[in-house]
């Protein structure tokens, strides 16, 4: 948590949306390992879910409770006399969509792909080409997942809410800003989840002033000198202008300054006029949330037994 907005400044955001109605609703991607396939269908079968989630403008938030998944079984296989002799398969390819928090299963679809190949191999991949994002069973699932996943931001966010604000009691602010963003702007409860993520954030950077303030005190303290002044900077350099405490971390940097004759390597940090600091704090915002969740993806691909 100390270093999170270090992280999340380097971050670039690829928080991934279901869009629909210019609505977006976060989703994971868990590629299971398909063992019915050869290893390069395999390999074309992750590249083919994954263009699949582009093409129907898709994209992913790590870390999401709704995860999608892409389920391949095989049907049937058949040696075709030639010559040249071909294998033709059929599989049954299933998207489904689950709510991680109560192991539902919130929308699915299935439809069939067949392949004709001059080995195994090429016949698996003639039938895995078929997966494509317009694909129309593709669409249904993702309006389906899509409407299903918005009722429940609808029903729970209240619920959503009164969590986050456990976890920020917990100075897990982090997590309490990821929990609050996940309420996409379409549901009902966007606008108290989209405040109490405001109120987090202003709660974490006033926490990490404290601290950092406190770092830079000690440092200081303990040795003024130009040794002492560069290790204060690096805890004031990482202090926001809108943090509760900057203008104490102001007073020790101009202290610092009047009594090191040497030119400081560090700054305060400053908000330009022009910048619109409501855009940056929603940034800042969005950023810690995506740091978090990309350390919260499902650990195993076995979800809900779609092995």
């Amino acid at each position: 948590m100390k270093n999170i907005l270090t992280i999340a400044a380097a971050v670039i955001i690829t928080a991934m949306p279901l869009k629909a109605q210019n609505c977006e609703v976060g989703a994971s991607l868990v590629i299971p390992q398909e063992s019915n396939l050869t290893p390069s269908a395999a390999e074309l079968f992750s590249s083919r879910v994954g263009q699949l989630t582009s093409d129907a403008d898709i994209m992913i938030i790590d870390g999401s409770n709704f995860v999608i998944v892409p389920k391949i079984v095989a049907i049937s296989k058949n040696v075709l006399p030639g010559p040249p002799v071909k294998v033709s398969q059929e599989f049954e390819f299933t998207l489904y969509m689950v709510d991680l928090n109560n192991s539902n299963i919130y929308a699915s679809h299935t439809f069939t792909l067949r392949g004709i190949g001059e080995n195994e191999s090429k016949s698996q991949i003639a039938a895995l080409k078929q997966i494509k994002g317009n694909n129309e069973a593709v669409k249904t699932f993702m309006n389906d997942a899509k409407a299903k996943a918005v009722k429940y931001y609808d029903d729970n966010y209240a619920a959503i809410i009164k969590k986050a604000e456990g976890y920020a009691a917990l100075k897990n602010y982090d997590q309490a800003l990821f929990t609050l963003l996940s309420v996409p702007v379409c549901s009902k409860g966007y606008d108290k989840a989209f405040e109490a993520a405001k109120n987090t954030y202003q709660a974490y950077i006033d926490e990490m002033c404290r601290i950092n303030l406190a770092n830079a005190r000690t440092a200081w303290f303990s040795k003024q000198s130009a040794e002492g002044a560069e290790e204060a900077g690096r805890y004031l350099s990482q202090i926001l202008p809108d943090a509760g405490c900057y203008q104490d971390a102001v007073k020790l940097y101009e202290e610092i300054k009047s009594r090191v004759d040497e030119d400081l390597r560090f700054e305060m940090k400053k908000y330009d006029d022009a910048v619109n600091l409501e855009s940056k704090r929603i940034e800042a915002m969005k950023q810690i949330g995506v740091a978090y969740g990309k350390g919260q993806q499902p650990s195993t691909t076995n979800i809900l037994g779609l092995r």
